[in-house]
């Protein structure tokens, strides 16, 4: 029998009926209402998602070093960062479930806190089995960084101006492998590739000072005072495939498994496959990746400002990575020489990693605040399985068919069928409001 509580959350338990009735949101009236929370709770989300990539980067950045000392070959390497991912899937999930259960301040914080040390403890391993041990504890607690400021910045900000900030929010991803590279090369020059991985222990005293400063959601609060977010974990997760959410989160899952494992499939390996295919030194090769996620900044930019006022989510994301399979095609065969692959590289990300700019902002929308986190969770987790199978497939096929073939036939597909999950998903009308519980 359903308490008072229940009966009061019931209507709002259909997502996409509530969106069907959502009156249209005012542009001038939510610029108005950007400033205070929400604006304070997106710059502080991007700093902790941009500082997070910037650690995660690192990783690609060290590699051509770590197999030099180590003496081992990329079918090891490989194997680290999907052990690292593995661990990242269960991280998410537990995150999300978290963050809906005890807010969405104390889940970020912590996570971010948990991750920054580990990841700096990877400039301190004495052998490439530590350094593993290290790399996978920092990932899975890292994984949950995305699905919770996703859900925090959704939930705070104005209904037309959700799809920019959300979209904004994935920024963090480029700025953080650029900044990365501006750093990498002076301290792997004159110190090794140990010393970038200790900058990750000021994420520590950060998170304190995050904590008092952060508010938390009020969308939170108000399905926390309702008693909405006391379940148990098996049925949050259990919810997320009951009659009204099930289509949304078993494709929503495909295709950000899809997207995370192109990412994957490359990103790690870009350092490597340039100082392999095209004969770069570690430094030059470093510099290009970097200067490319600077020009990928655009691509979020773009995909946002697009899928709010010019197309629906759904087509923006359809054009956004099928774009950027035919991109990836160009950057693998064609480049000669470093501006080349500049160009390439950096049209190649401003499609493909664009793509998460609307792809995130489409599916918290459909989920419900109670479940949000969840939903946002399980999504992340899917991106973290791409990120431990494609890696280690990758690696394998270069010993068979060389690089190039390796990643045209890994990457290429996966980019292509996250767009036509998309196509299958309900919704995608920019400006609707999202469901309280």
């Amino acid at each position: 029998m359903p308490n008072n509580s229940e009966k009061a959350l019931a209507p709002a338990h259909r997502p996409n009926a509530a969106l069907a009735h959502a009156p249209p949101a005012n542009l001038k009236q939510d610029i108005g209402k950007l400033a205070g929370e929400p604006l304070n709770t997106f710059l502080i989300c991007l700093f902790v998602w941009t500082f997070v990539n910037f650690e995660q980067s690192l990783f690609g950045y060290a590699i051509p070093e770590m197999i030099d000392e180590f003496n081992v070959d990329i079918e090891i390497i490989g194997l680290i960062i999907s052990v690292g991912f593995g661990f990242a899937i269960v991280g998410a999930i537990i995150a999300g479930i978290l963050a809906d259960r005890y807010g969405r301040r104390n889940a970020l914080v912590g996570s971010f806190a948990f991750s920054s040390i580990f990841y700096a403890l990877q400039g301190l391993a004495p052998g490439v089995w530590l350094l593993a041990a290290a790399r996978s504890l920092g990932a899975g607690g890292s994984a949950g960084i995305s699905p919770i400021s996703n859900s925090y910045v959704a939930e705070v900000a104005p209904p037309r101006l959700r799809s920019l900030m959300v979209g904004f929010l994935q920024m963090g991803f480029p700025l953080g492998w650029f900044l990365a590279s501006i750093l990498v090369v002076p301290l792997l020059t004159h110190f090794g590739w140990r010393a970038i991985f200790l900058v990750s222990f000021l994420g520590v005293p950060i998170s304190f000072l995050i904590y008092r400063v952060l508010k938390e959601s009020k969308r939170f609060e108000r399905v926390q005072a309702v008693g909405a977010n006391k379940v148990p974990s098996a049925k949050q997760l259990g919810d997320l495939f009951t009659r009204d959410l099930r289509r949304t989160t078993t494709l929503a899952i495909l295709a950000f498994f899809c997207q995370g494992g192109a990412y994957a499939g490359l990103a790690f390996y870009l350092p490597t496959f340039l100082h392999e295919v095209r004969g770069y030194e570690t430094t030059t090769a470093v510099a290009i990746v970097g200067s490319s996620y600077g020009i990928a900044i655009l691509g979020y930019l773009s995909a946002s400002i697009v899928g709010e006022f010019f197309l629906s989510r759904k087509a923006t994301i359809m054009i956004w990575t099928w774009t950027g399979a035919l991109a990836l095609i160009w950057f693998v065969w064609w480049p000669e020489r470093p501006s080349q692959d500049v160009l390439a590289l950096g049209i190649m990300a401003i499609f493909s990693y664009g793509t998460a700019a609307i792809l995130t902002t489409f599916l918290l929308e459909q989920f419900p605040t109670r479940v949000r986190a969840t939903g946002a969770a399980c999504a992340s987790a899917s991106v973290s399985l791409g990120f431990a199978v494609l890696p280690v497939l990758v690696a394998v096929l270069v010993g068979q068919i060389g690089w190039q073939l390796a990643v045209t036939l890994c990457v290429g597909p996966l980019m292509f069928l996250c767009g036509l999950a998309v196509l299958f998903m309900r919704g995608g009308k920019a400006g609707e409001a999202i469901a309280d519980v």
